[in-house]
């Protein structure tokens, strides 16, 4: 996640070189979440590993990764705001695991989302995502 969208283009080629706003974006297929049990509900975590910078210019203070969740009147929901840590290491992932228990999210067409907050005009404030997973059977 940068200032670039899939063409490696800026999304702001004007010239206000530090407009900030909201870039790259990830969102998941529909996901059927009707069949889980209700006594399992507690039980559903969404995870992921995410890294500041890595290889790319690292996220300023104003910069913030966010995930939201979809609920079933389709409203996008936020369950967590990351931003860069003050001393980020680059060369590491740092593990999220957030609980989905609202009872809202367990419909036929749940989504999740993350949506990157930065510099649009090139590839700044750069966040790396990986190994996401949700399922039941999980706890903190």
């Amino acid at each position: 996640f940068d200032g670039l969208d899939s063409a490696g283009l800026a999304y702001d080629i004007n010239d206000n070189f530090l407009l900030q706003g909201f870039t790259d974006s990830l969102v998941s297929k529909p996901i059927d979440m009707t069949s889980v049990a209700v006594a399992a509900r507690n039980t559903v975590f969404l995870s992921f590993f995410v890294q500041w910078a890595g290889r790319g210019e690292e996220p300023d203070e104003p910069d913030y990764l966010q995930l939201d969740f979809r609920s079933s009147d389709g409203q996008w929901i936020t369950v967590r705001t990351i931003a860069p840590e003050e001393t980020p290491d680059a060369t590491l992932f740092y593990e999220i695991i957030i609980p989905v228990a609202d009872e809202d999210y367990f419909h036929s067409e749940f989504q999740f989302r993350f949506r990157s907050y930065g510099r649009q005009s090139g590839p700044y404030d750069t966040w790396n995502i990986d190994y996401v997973y949700l399922d039941e059977g999980r706890s903190n």
